[in-house]
């Protein structure tokens, strides 16, 4: 016995019965002469991809001469940060800082061909920065103090020997260094100057509050021991010698 037929079978049959029925009907209806058969190409519609015309026209070859700016450059200048904080009073909450900070700058890395060199003293107080939104993470905050009291000079050739108990050297064993001004590392502080200087343990990170913007920039790495923090920063950058003038 067969089986019933089923309503969706039914209503699917009575649709393409309709369909076809349609389809019929339009299938006499001749175009009109007033009417376009072809649809033109609109560029101007989303999706419409128009094939241009072919005009034999061919684009020449890039001979663009970037003048070698991809090379490697001759020199390299490395640059070197380091310096320590000692934090009081001892075993914390910490109030006031003292330290140092070296800015020495090595052509090639070599410590005969120091380029650069500044000693800074500073000193600094605890501030509470939670009214801005702080340091995130800091575990102090300090208003820190640049004093410049070293910069250029003459320098000694690590194997120069000085010719008296005072520590004098030859002039031929000396050539000369230089100072703040000629220095090529970024965002060096002024002598007098105060930046706002946070302290991290946990990431092991000296933050500064970049030009008193509030937005806090980690600076340096540095690792606590007991209340001093000893920090460093160390990079190379592409470097043309300045020719040695007459």
């Amino acid at each position: 016995m067969p089986a019933p037929t089923s309503s969706r079978f039914l209503l699917a049959a009575h649709g393409l019965l309709a369909l076809a029925m349609v389809a019929w009907s339009c299938k006499g209806d001749e175009p009109k002469d007033d009417v376009p058969t072809d649809i033109p190409d609109d560029s101007g519609v989303l999706g419409s991809t128009p094939v241009p015309d072919d005009t034999g026209y061919a684009f020449p070859a890039d001979t663009f001469d970037g003048g070698g700016l991809d090379e490697t450059p001759d020199n390299l200048l490395e640059v070197r940060h380091s310096g320590y904080w000692d934090m009081t009073p001892v075993g914390g909450p910490y109030e006031t800082v003292i330290g140092t900070l070296d800015i020495d700058e090595l052509i090639d890395g070599e410590v005969d061909q120091q380029f650069c060199r500044v000693r800074y003293a500073l000193t600094g107080f605890g501030i509470d920065t939670s009214a801005t939104g702080g340091c995130p993470g800091c575990d102090v905050v300090f208003d820190v103090e640049f004093f410049s009291v070293e910069e250029g000079g003459f320098q000694p050739y690590s194997d120069a020997e000085p010719i008296d108990t005072g520590g004098t050297y030859d002039d031929r064993d000396l050539y000369e260094v230089k100072g703040h001004d000629e220095c090529r590392s970024p965002d060096l502080p002024e002598d007098g100057e105060h930046w706002q200087m946070g302290w991290s343990e946990d990431e092991g990170l000296i933050y500064v509050n970049y030009y008193g913007s509030d937005t806090w920039l980690p600076f340096y790495a540095g690792e606590q021991e007991l209340d001093r923090v000893a920090f460093a920063w160390v990079e190379s950058f592409g470097f043309v010698v300045p020719e040695e003038e007459d």
